[in-house]
């Protein structure tokens, strides 16, 4: 479906680190070197159309990876992956990651400034990997459970502010989460002209 995509309008119209950013507060992940760094995701086959369309976002972007099938994962979910070669402008793990001495080592997180980066397009993105819509309750939820209860509210804060649209935080055990009810339309409104370019993402914008 994508096909038609104007790829190179979509890169005109937004920006490298929206589209990069976006990408990593989702499903995307980064690895990193002292100087390089490459970015890496996975999606389920019925979500195949949609890791190709992100691939062609990197390619307008001058960053080239390789998209592999996996038919048999840890998981045992069969999975596509992608990930690109190193590039020094993906180097975003000061902005993206903070560290802890813990096995994990680092997490994302997020900041204010890291947000103002981003535009519709990366709104988008984010919300494609870690959105959820829930027409009949007429609600739109961003899973934002790995950040803490501040970085939840430095976010709510952000789309108040930026793009005049109010998140609820919600609180499940330890763990946080959004969830817009007032302008569930609006917010659909701003990420449809991305979504609608994808057959496989048609559910995130239903009953707008």
């Amino acid at each position: 479906m994508f096909e038609k995509v104007n790829f190179k309008e979509l890169r005109k119209n937004s920006s490298e680190k929206s589209i990069l950013i976006g990408m990593i507060i989702g499903d995307g992940w980064v690895n990193f070197n002292r100087k390089t760094s490459y970015i890496s995701f996975y999606h389920t086959p019925l979500q195949e159309e949609y890791l190709k369309f992100k691939a062609e976002l990197l390619k307008e972007l001058d960053i080239y990876g390789t998209i592999k099938y996996n038919p048999k994962t840890k998981s045992n979910y069969p999975k596509w992956k992608y990930w690109s070669k190193s590039y020094r402008k993906i180097n975003l793990y000061r902005l993206m990651y903070s560290f802890r001495n813990t096995p994990e080592k680092r997490r994302k997180r997020i900041i204010l400034k890291m947000l103002n980066y981003l535009d519709e397009l990366g709104i988008a993105l984010w919300f494609m990997d870690d959105g959820y819509n829930d027409p009949k309750r007429n609600l739109i939820n961003l899973a934002t459970q790995s950040f803490t209860l501040e970085e939840n509210q430095i976010i709510q804060k952000w789309f108040l502010n930026k793009w005049n649209i109010e998140f609820k935080i919600y609180r499940r055990k330890d763990k946080y989460f959004l969830v817009t009810y007032k302008d569930a339309k609006k917010f659909k409104e701003l990420v449809k002209p991305f979504i609608e370019k994808l057959e496989c993402m048609q559910y995130k914008i239903t009953n707008c």
